[in-house]
């Protein structure tokens, strides 16, 4: 039997005689095929904010091509977002850090609360 989608040739599974599609790949991609053709006012071909491929979107509002992509986006904004707390907290106690440094280093053990 051929594949209604990619037309490669399979045996369908013997609980499902009338089976059209060789995977669920193939059944997903068919479904939004005809999601597309039933639909006139479907999204047009956007842009990966992230990777700057181009994309169908499923949705009118959405930004990315994959979820790879928006979660390697969203790691980098966070990320970035960290490090700036970082840096500021750092800039802020920087001489009560270097303080406790040095106790450490003599004492061999953290100082635990403020240095007076």
């Amino acid at each position: 039997m051929k594949c209604a989608q990619c037309g490669k040739e399979f045996e369908p599974a013997k609980r499902r005689p009338n089976q059209k599609y060789c995977s669920e790949q193939c059944r997903g991609k068919a479904h939004w095929a005809r999601k597309k053709l039933l639909n006139p006012h479907s999204p047009k071909p956007k842009k990966c904010v992230y990777c700057g491929k181009e994309f169908e979107p499923y949705r009118s509002y959405q930004k990315y091509c994959s979820h790879k992509c928006k979660d390697e986006s969203n790691y980098r904004l966070n990320h970035e977002k960290i490090l700036e707390r970082a840096k500021a907290y750092y800039a802020e106690h920087c001489e009560e850090l270097r303080a406790k440094q040095k106790i450490y280093y003599i004492t061999g053990k953290w100082p635990k609360g403020k240095l007076t």
